[in-house]
């Protein structure tokens, strides 16, 4: 009986340490917030625009419809990729998903299974990886 106690508090103290653990590499779900509104907020007024229209039109599931907007503005749809991009993510943001990359390339190929083009699907990639989704949802 002593070592199946010793066992169940080890395995305690293991799940303690690592949620601690996972807590400081993930941050805070207000530091998230925070860091999406800074992201945001450094986008141009056109890409401000573009990404409120192409998150209603993905929450009404017009797919087409996004598809052509994303590829008409390519200049402004450059600006949101390069910074929505996994490999451009600032060094002290962390989605709260573990492996930002791996799970942005996830959510891309999703979203091109549901017929978005590769483009499409890499910007909403980043806007459900950056959590701007919550943001862009707020602002409707």
């Amino acid at each position: 009986m002593k070592i199946f106690l010793y066992i169940v508090i080890g395995l305690v103290v293991l799940w303690f340490i690592g949620g601690m653990i996972a807590a400081a590499i993930v941050g805070s779900k207000k530091n998230r917030g925070r860091a999406a509104l800074t992201l945001f907020l450094g986008f141009s007024g056109d890409a401000k625009s573009m990404l409120f229209d192409i998150f209603k039109l993905h929450q009404t599931k017009k797919i087409s419809e996004v598809n052509s907007i994303v590829e008409k503005t390519t200049n402004t749809t450059e600006e949101i990729i390069s910074v929505l991009s996994s490999e451009n993510r600032p060094k002290d943001f962390s989605s709260g998903k573990k492996f930002d990359g791996v799970t942005w390339t996830v959510y891309q190929k999703n979203f091109m299974e549901n017929g978005y083009s590769e483009l499409a699907a890499s910007l909403l990639a980043g806007i459900f990886l950056f959590e701007l989704d919550e943001l862009l949802s707020k602002g409707e």
